[in-house]
């Protein structure tokens, strides 16, 4: 099976102090983008998943231009039945593809003992046997913004109240909070390419990433 969306955009990212968020907000709805509400807010959790040795987090620190990301992402809280996705995340410099495979997970199976469920997806099922070891779930509030100008070619995310447990048989652990706010930009590959968007941002870009910094 296919997965049900393949993405490829560019993204750049921003870390805000999270008092300033009406500040924020004012000035993204008055840039030349025009940029407007989305969605409603909503939660979002995302598991990741890596090697026993976190060869993909250690790829990360290392700096590596090229950086791969497994996780489940799914929204709201945790229930028995968890209605997700599973996403593979590759990216290149600024340049980003991720593909989403929809499918539904019991709390029991995707915290548990992974290696025994058996994907309706493939592709799936091979980067679960890559990476077996469910290390750490990433949670926060997501506010939606799109440019009226690119419509979904251009897209804006603002990430709050971000928080991490790390995942020990099943019982989440640990569990912290970041004083900060997440900033993305998401541009469609094609729209960047053929238009020159200009930094609108009065803030300094950053590599960021959720799996590495919580």
């Amino acid at each position: 099976m296919n997965s049900e969306l393949k993405e490829q955009r560019v993204e750049f990212k921003y870390v805000i102090n999270s008092k300033n968020l009406n500040r924020v907000i004012d000035h993204v709805s008055k840039n030349n983008y025009f940029f407007v509400k989305q969605y409603e807010d909503r939660k979002v959790n995302s598991l990741y998943f890596d090697s026993a040795k976190l060869s993909e987090l250690n790829n990360t620190l290392d700096g590596s231009n090229l950086k791969k990301k497994f996780r489940y992402r799914f929204y709201d809280d945790i229930s028995k039945k968890i209605e997700g996705q599973w996403e593979l995340k590759e990216k290149i410099g600024i340049n980003t593809t991720k593909n989403i495979y929809k499918e539904p997970i019991y709390k029991k199976q995707l915290f548990g003992k992974i290696v025994l469920f058996t994907s309706k997806f493939d592709t799936v099922n091979f980067y679960l046997r890559k990476y077996s070891f469910s290390n750490r779930l990433i949670s926060y509030e997501r506010k939606y913004f799109v440019s009226k100008k690119y419509g979904n070619n251009f897209r804006l995310t603002l990430d709050s109240n971000i928080s991490s447990a790390v995942n020990v048989n099943g019982v989440l652990r640990n569990n912290t909070e970041k004083d900060y706010s997440i900033l993305e930009l998401k541009i469609s590959k094609d729209t960047y390419n053929k238009n020159h968007l200009e930094n609108f941002l009065p803030f300094s870009r950053v590599g960021y990433s959720k799996y590495l910094e919580a």
